[in-house]
């Protein structure tokens, strides 16, 4: 939209959630996390007003498709096959989100 964020990754210093015994696992949260700082990089190197490079396009597709060739087992869907399990909806709002982001972006 032209509007640069309000918040920027840079000025974010807190360290990303570690497993606890007492806790859930922390993987949805720190893949939340980590898709939420690729639409960031969107917003300010692909929809920027200023002329944009295509080395930062191409630099947020490999962090998008990185993104994903990384998530843990626990949390990935496989798109080829029909469903046999459903998912549980954290996994789906996870995929969802990052469908949103490969077309929102143009990128995938």
């Amino acid at each position: 939209m032209g509007r640069p964020p309000q918040i920027r990754d840079d000025d974010i210093d807190a360290e990303m959630p570690a497993e606890h015994d007492q806790f859930p696992s922390p993987e949805g949260l720190i893949a939340h996390a980590g898709l939420a700082t690729i639409m960031g990089q969107i917003v300010s190197d692909v929809y920027r007003t200023r002329r944009r490079n295509k080395e930062d396009v191409d630099e947020t597709l490999l962090s998008l498709n990185g993104w994903k060739a990384t998530l843990p087992i626990s949390l990935q869907m496989n798109y080829e096959e029909p469903l046999l399990v459903v998912p549980s909806r954290s996994i789906l709002l996870l995929h969802l989100m990052y469908n949103q982001v490969c077309s929102s972006s143009w990128l995938c």
